[in-house]
């Protein structure tokens, strides 16, 4: 069995390549990890993102700002299967097009 390639995602200029990558997926899985056990608030530690050819390991905590990823995982073409994700962890900003945005929150 044949494993996709890691790709750390801990900067700005990480993200934004990721998510350019991601952004020519038709379909993603999605998987966080958050710290919620000894907090009274979830904190998200992990962002997993695979486009089934690289899994994208992306840091929350490095980051100051996650709207390129939100842009992606925002497409109506694009399918997100969001796996094991009972409870909000953090709202991620999405373009809804013609100027509007949501937040989408995953946990």
């Amino acid at each position: 069995m044949v494993h996709p390639p890691y790709v750390w995602v801990d900067t700005e200029r990480d993200l934004e390549r990721a998510a350019e990558r991601l952004s020519q997926a038709t379909s993603l899985a999605v998987d966080t990890e958050a710290d919620s056990f000894y907090h009274y608030h979830h904190k998200c530690c992990l962002i997993q993102v695979s486009d089934g050819e690289a899994v994208y390991l992306v840091d929350p905590l490095a980051l100051k700002r996650l709207q390129p990823l939100g842009e992606v995982l925002g497409s109506r073409r694009i399918v997100a299967a969001f796996l094991s994700c009972p409870s909000p962890c953090f709202p991620l900003p999405v373009s809804r097009g013609e100027g509007q945005e949501d937040h989408a929150a995953f946990s």
